[in-house]
């Protein structure tokens, strides 16, 4: 069942269960009628408020993570998983929320994909776009969130 189809019965069912407890004390069907649609109301009110507030802050997060275009001038491997596995990517990164990240223009790479692709676009010489998480690791440098490889640049 689709996730807005389970949502609209928990609406439902909490409208009609708020409508049998005002019926029952109050023994007026239709003014439980009205209780049942305000219920449901306020509650569609409420689901809208939460999605709005999700959305801002998933823009917020992902708005302070920076794009770069470069070739990359060198890759330093420290270990599986370490916080100095990074990239040094041939662009002036001013951006960065890491204070490392700007001062030394590089980002940290998380895994063997990640380590394929610039390794890859090194020894080729041809350029990548790499897009920083907006996470500081506990080194200060920014955790890259993907790496793209083009073939005719």
């Amino acid at each position: 069942m689709p996730h807005n189809q389970v949502s609209q019965l928990d609406l439902r069912s909490g409208a009609v269960i708020c409508a049998k407890r005002y019926a029952s004390t109050n023994n007026h069907a239709s003014t439980a009628a009205v209780a049942a649609r305000r219920y449901a109301k306020e509650t569609g009110k409420m689901m809208k408020i939460l999605v709005t507030i999700l959305t801002v802050c998933t823009l917020v997060s992902t708005s302070q993570a920076g794009v770069y275009t470069a070739t990359i001038d060198r890759i330093q491997a420290e270990g599986i998983g370490d916080n100095f596995n990074v990239i040094y990517p041939n662009v002036n990164i001013t951006d960065s929320p890491c204070t490392r990240t700007n001062n030394e223009n590089r980002l940290t790479i998380k895994n063997e994909a990640q380590m394929s692709v610039a390794l890859a676009a090194l020894i080729s010489d041809k350029k990548v776009t790499i897009q920083g998480s907006g996470n500081c690791n506990e080194a200060g440098i920014e955790t890259a969130n993907y790496i793209m490889i083009y073939r005719n640049q």
